[in-house]
């Protein structure tokens, strides 16, 4: 995206009341450059008629109107300065926020290839380029211009003879930029890429960090975080070393227009232009010099902003996989039942096409509201990407996905998920007290609602031990909590939104197997009524379960009770073989199953 593009679509974004700031910026900054343009007349006659007649009068009262004229400048240009920090603040902060917007409506799969560590780059590293380009070009915009104009009229007026030098070393500058800062744009685009690089490598490692102590992979690690950031060193230096170029030859350029002028003054007679009129050249030479070395610098910075523009537009021009239709129609009260029919699904490629072989293929079956029906299957079967398709956080490829008959892809996204509570693998606690977590899945609710939720969950001894009880502060991701509490924690926040629906996605995993019958027991007591599907991969926790539905790589090969698929699938057997024993140690297992926990209902 290039610069002038950028800052239209910026500038069309803005809301009226930045536009007006932005005028006004641009009002100051000529009023600013006008007040600019009158200091070297005054040093002209300060030098010519006051110092060379000796006329102190003369002196003081043009130093007085030279000092007037820069403390207007001063401060016309001090208040277009704030003006343009004020806009490119202001915008950054609403770009900063309709990107985080845009990101909440993306889904799990432009996640997926968006990945967290280049989001979060274009969320600060990103909106901090385009702040800091913008104020430039703002306060540049106009100012540039009326003082390279205002220069070239005061020096044809004033000193004629010296407009062709001043021209001369004006084209060189301009062409000098028009060498080098095209060749910068696609330098920044690489240094941006290198920063993602770089940004998802720490992202993982602070996010995996006990992983790597572990296995003490600190030094590899921190070689491979080196060698990123070597990577970035390496594409940031290139646009600087062509940048730094232009300071210099600026320089050079500014000392051969003087030569130039001197030697011009000499050709065309001593004394035809006196000592004020060469030192007004000067400061109206340095004068239309200024604004070249501004684009110098101005320029490079948008640059970069076209660069990060174009980052922000391939999120905002990302239409998400998982959409709501225009015509989709509000969803009320629902008794629970899910159908799946015949469904196929596939992962996306950024431009939309099928990813490798369905993760799901051709499913079908039908759950009846209230009932509990566990999933299993080997790692990687399609256990996860099956209940992701019942909130939608997928849309499948084919089929259909029905909640009490009703394709869930006609209804309204945020009324089919908030008859639906999800715990995910990964129980993601958030920073806040332990009350704060489990009342993200209902606000409203009481003290004793959540009391209730916490004893389904079998979270509430643990959490009644801690200094503050339910108050006690949770650390980032729950790292002061244990796997198994952090899972309990993410179910009693599911719980307590008392679903019709609830999806539990291998939820019980950290805890043992005591615990998990116990919190299945509660769940069968206080939710008769709510349809429960659970993710699971060991056995024990499917033995209780209304139905069992088995998938292998994909493919639904087994639907029916305990009994019935020990019966019908080897597949089946084999699992429970390999977790809990001989088939004829099951059955002891079973009559050992924990009754349900009488203290549930009060």
């Amino acid at each position: 995206m290039g610069a002038v593009e950028s800052l239209l679509f910026l500038f069309r974004r803005m809301p009226a009341d930045q536009k007006r700031l932005l005028l006004a910026s641009q009002v100051a900054a000529v009023i600013a450059v006008l007040f600019e343009l009158l200091i070297p007349q005054q040093i002209q006659r300060i030098i010519d008629e006051g110092v060379r007649n000796q006329d102190t009068g003369v002196v003081v009262e043009t130093s007085l109107r030279m000092l007037g004229f820069g403390i207007a400048s001063m401060v016309f240009g001090g208040f277009a300065a704030y003006l343009a920090s004020r806009v490119a603040t202001e915008t950054a902060h609403t770009i900063r926020v309709a990107l985080y917007e845009k990101v909440t409506t993306l889904s799990f799969g432009d996640l997926d290839r968006f990945r967290t560590g280049p989001l979060l780059v274009r969320l600060t590293s990103d909106i901090s380029i385009l702040r800091n380009a913008l104020m430039m070009a703002i306060i540049m915009l106009i100012r540039s211009p009326v003082m390279l104009i205002g220069a070239l009229i005061l020096v044809a007026t004033e000193t004629p003879s010296l407009l062709l030098p001043t021209l001369v070393v004006l084209g060189l500058n301009l062409a000098v930029i028009s060498f080098i800062v095209p060749r910068l744009n696609p330098l920044y685009a690489a240094q941006q890429q290198r920063l993602d690089s770089l940004n998802t490598v720490l992202q993982e490692n602070l996010a995996g960090v006990q992983v790597v102590k572990n296995f003490v992979r600190q030094p590899l690690e921190v070689e491979r975080y080196t060698d990123r950031n070597d990577e970035l060193y390496e594409a940031s230096m290139r646009p600087a070393r062509r940048v730094a170029l232009l300071e210099p030859t600026f320089v050079t350029l500014i000392y051969l227009a003087v030569a130039g002028a001197l030697f011009f003054t000499a050709r065309s007679g001593v004394g035809s232009l006196t000592a004020g009129e060469l030192t007004t050249f000067f400061n109206y030479l340095l004068t239309a010099m200024l604004p070249i070395a501004f684009l110098s610098f101005v320029l490079p910075e948008l640059g970069r902003l076209g660069t990060s523009m174009g980052r922000f537009r391939e999120i905002f021009r990302t239409v998400p996989d998982v959409r709501e239709r225009e015509d989709a129609q509000p969803f009320g009260d629902i008794d629970g039942a899910i159908e799946f029919d015949d469904v196929t699904l596939h992962y996306l490629e950024a431009d939309g096409s099928p990813a490798g072989s369905p993760v799901l293929d051709q499913v079908s079956f039908r759950i009846e509201p209230g009932e509990t029906v566990v999933v299993i299957g080997a790692t990687g079967s399609g256990k996860t990407s099956l209940v992701s398709c019942i909130p939608r956080f997928y849309d499948v490829t084919d089929g259909a996905v029905r909640i009490d008959g009703v394709d869930v892809r006609d209804v309204r996204i945020a009324d089919l998920r908030q008859t639906i509570a999800i715990t995910l693998q990964q129980a993601h606690i958030f920073t806040g007290s332990a009350e704060h977590n489990i009342k993200m899945g209902r606000p409203e609710a009481g003290a004793e609602q959540v009391e209730r939720a916490l004893r389904v969950a079998d979270a509430d001894t643990f959490l009644h031990r801690l200094p503050d009880g339910i108050e006690t502060d949770l650390a980032e991701k729950g790292t002061n909590l244990s796997g198994g509490q952090r899972q309990r924690i993410a179910l009693a926040r599911a719980v307590v939104a008392r679903p019709r629906i609830l999806i539990l996605d291998d939820t019980t995993s950290a805890v043992d197997v005591a615990t998990e019958a116990r919190i299945q027991a509660r769940l069968a007591a206080e939710h008769a009524d709510t349809t429960v599907v659970m993710v699971a991969q060991r056995v024990s926790a499917a033995l209780s379960a209304d139905r069992i539905l088995l998938l292998d790589h994909g493919r639904l090969v087994g639907n029916g009770t305990h009994e019935e698929l020990l019966a019908a699938s080897e597949l089946y057997r084999t699992i429970v073989e390999s977790q809990l024993g001989p088939l004829d140690e099951v059955e002891e297992l079973l009559q050992a199953a924990p009754s349900v926990d009488p203290e549930v209902g009060r």
